[in-house]
């Protein structure tokens, strides 16, 4: 990341949102690519308007197979490159498509900035310093414009206005009259300060999409273990449910409560109860199948899991290997946290279109109270049948 972009970030986040904002790091580049290939249309229009400007312009004075030519190779491109940008896959997250695209926009803008700059050599008449400066207009106007549509890449606009603006400075620079020494003089500080704001707009519109995507995650997670809250677990129950009752596939879910969690919060202290919490989260975490099955915080130390086409046999094996790495996880004498164990209810359902989900939930639920009656540190799985009464 960035460094001073992530100096812009919120520096109170706790860990798993920490580690979140690195994973978004991809989404935030794909948007940014996004909103620079977003800019064709306009840049397609901002070439043809400042082109035909040249080419009516300079039509008495320039080599016309050479401006006719230039001209051409600039249209040509020009809307070549707003073609290709239509191909551009919005929410493309293959790593090696996205630095595909991210070459594909930089080549493309280096092209552009040399088309322009080949204005400032093949049509810049030595001498004839009215039509000089009236060619610098649209070449420094192009440069100038090209700041909002090339700083959502941090690279992109250097690429840019350095080779379009360079063979015309140059020029400008082996002239007699002092106008155009100043204006060669004063370009490249014009465009130093173009290029800081370039970099400013970078940086404010990178944070802005990483603080977006933040925001969305905080929605859906719970902010201290950063697995799933009680909203996206309603939201994964139901979805599951609907799912299960079109396949016929056996939906369980698991619900789990940390024993004496109180107590550990008198004894230890809130922020030794944090670190409980994050550790069974991970415990619990580590046993489902990323994307398919959703962990989630329901409550101050209850957690739940939602298990996809998973039957009450292996839905007790999963819940059995949490409760023993949990175990394993909380050692005062290992690890510093205090020795933690869990109480697990299991249920088992296949899901039909006709009944709510909050079936399966108070079944779970019944389990996991049977469990603490039964001693805590403990699976007690519904043995109710699994189909629906």
């Amino acid at each position: 990341m960035d460094s001073k972009v992530q100096r812009d970030l919120p520096m109170s986040l706790s860990p798993p949102f920490k580690d979140a904002y690195k994973l978004y790091e991809k989404e935030a580049k794909i948007e940014q690519l996004r909103l620079v290939v977003g800019q064709s249309p306009f840049l397609l229009l901002g070439n043809y308007a400042a082109g035909l400007t040249v080419l009516i312009g300079s039509w008495q004075t320039v080599d016309r197979p050479t401006l006719v030519g230039w001209f051409a190779a600039l249209v040509a491109f020009s809307t070549l490159r707003a073609l290709l940008a239509r191909r551009f896959i919005p929410g493309q997250v293959d790593p090696e498509a996205v630095s595909r695209w991210e070459r594909r926009v930089l080549a493309s803008t280096l092209i552009s900035g040399v088309l322009w700059g080949s204005a400032g050599h093949l049509l810049y008449l030595h001498g004839m310093l009215d039509h000089d400066f009236f060619l610098a207009v649209p070449i420094i106007g192009m440069g100038a414009a090209a700041v909002t549509a090339h700083s959502y890449h941090q690279f992109a606009y250097p690429l840019f206005f350095i080779p379009a603006v360079t063979p015309l400075v140059l020029n400008l620079a082996q002239e007699t009259d002092i106008t155009a020494n100043i204006i060669s003089l004063a370009t490249p500080i014009y465009f130093l300060m173009m290029y800081l704001l370039s970099q400013r707009i970078y940086r404010a519109s990178h944070a802005a999409v990483l603080c977006g995507f933040a925001n969305q995650h905080l929605a859906t997670h719970d902010y201290l273990t950063g697995i799933a809250n009680r909203r996206a677990f309603h939201e994964a129950l139901e979805r599951e449910w609907a799912r299960g009752s079109r396949s016929g596939k056996p939906l369980s879910l698991i619900i789990a409560d940390i024993d004496d969690f109180k107590h550990c919060n008198d004894t230890f202290g809130h922020s030794t109860g944090d670190e409980v919490l994050r550790t069974v989260a991970s415990a619990i975490q580590h046993r489902v199948r990323k994307g398919v099955d959703t962990p989630a915080r329901i409550g101050g130390e209850e957690f739940a899991v939602v298990l996809s086409e998973t039957d009450l046999t292996d839905a007790c094996q999963i819940a059995e290997d949490m409760r023993l790495r949990t175990h394993a996880a909380t050692s005062v004498a290992a690890t510093g946290i205090p020795a933690t164990t869990i109480s697990l209810g299991v249920a088992c359902m296949t899901p039909d279109a006709g009944t709510s989900p909050n079936l399966l939930f108070e079944r779970a639920d019944q389990a996991l109270y049977q469990a603490k009656l039964e001693g805590k540190d403990r699976v007690v799985a519904d043995r109710r049948t699994e189909q629906v009464d």
